[in-house]
């Protein structure tokens, strides 16, 4: 069955995001600061947003109530990455850094032409460059494998699961820096003892070139997704995706809730609401 209206919704349009992050996620998203803290200190100008908050501050932003231990792990994690890649011979040359272009930039003549002038956005964590090219790095926290030290094995199937990613940010980056030469994942294990690695996507040009028409009919799901939320709550409920690959859907006990009263009291108890939306495709 196709996406959940209701998730859609709640996260892309009515934009509420979990007060209280799964320790393993919050970790990730704390190592992806020092990351960006340490590779922003190297660019001339410096990002707006690096100028904004220091590293600390913004630590302690997302922290939780009971979470202030994860603070020097994230830090001791970030410092064995950049141990591990200090080595790396390119320069930071933007971090953090969103993208925008059009699907109609992206599949000039394809059909559903209403659909040109959508954006379609992404952001990369970090683009390097090294002898005339530009690589897009991406990093991805993660436990290990289960009663080992080590990383899963990189195989053609982990690829799979970042494939998707990679290929929107090639394509949308392109339209602005066409010399790019690919997508590096950077997997980190948060726990002792770390371990890390680095492996370029390689898809397969067929692929490659289909994604643009498919990122056009994935823009007009969200679309009939969004237009979904003014529907009584019954129809916008997928009950099949309240549980995933990775666990259940964050909003599973608002939609499992007895009645709307202690559906709301979960929103207001256990959700804030951001200010601006983050949706890219």
């Amino acid at each position: 069955m196709g996406g959940c209206p209701e998730q859609h919704g709640l996260h892309y349009l009515s934009k509420y995001k979990s007060k209280i992050e799964p320790s393993y996620r919050l970790l990730g998203q704390l190592v992806h600061d020092c990351l960006a803290y340490h590779y922003a200190a190297q660019l001339d100008p410096l990002p707006d947003w690096f100028q904004a908050s220091n590293l600390d501050d913004q630590l302690q932003i997302r922290l939780g109530e009971n979470d202030a231990e994860l603070v020097p792990q994230a830090k001791e994690v970030s410092r064995a990455y950049l141990d591990r890649f200090a080595g790396d011979p390119w320069t930071p040359i933007f971090v953090e850094k969103e993208f925008k272009t059009t699907v109609g930039a992206l599949d000039p003549h394809g059909p559903m032409p209403e659909l040109d002038e959508e954006l379609v956005t992404c952001q990369v964590d970090l683009g390097v460059e090294g002898n005339g090219a530009v690589w897009l790095v991406d990093y991805k926290c993660m436990g290990g494998e289960w009663g080992k030290d080590r990383l899963p094995a990189w195989t053609a199937a982990v690829e799979r699961d970042y494939l998707w990613q990679a290929l929107v940010n090639l394509h949308v980056v392109r339209q602005s820096i066409p010399n790019v030469k690919g997508f590096i994942v950077r997997r980190v294990k948060r726990r002792i003892p770390y371990d890390f690695d680095s492996n370029q996507i390689r898809p397969k040009q067929r692929m490659y070139d289909e994604i643009p028409r498919t990122i056009r009919y994935a823009v007009k799901r969200d679309l009939e997704l969004s237009a979904l939320g003014a529907t009584p709550s019954a129809l916008r409920r997928n009950y099949s995706m309240c549980s995933g690959k990775y666990g259940p859907c964050d909003y599973v006990d608002y939609c499992h809730a007895k009645d709307e009263l202690t559906a709301q009291d979960v929103l207001d108890k256990n959700f804030t609401r951001l200010v601006s939306p983050s949706a890219p495709v």
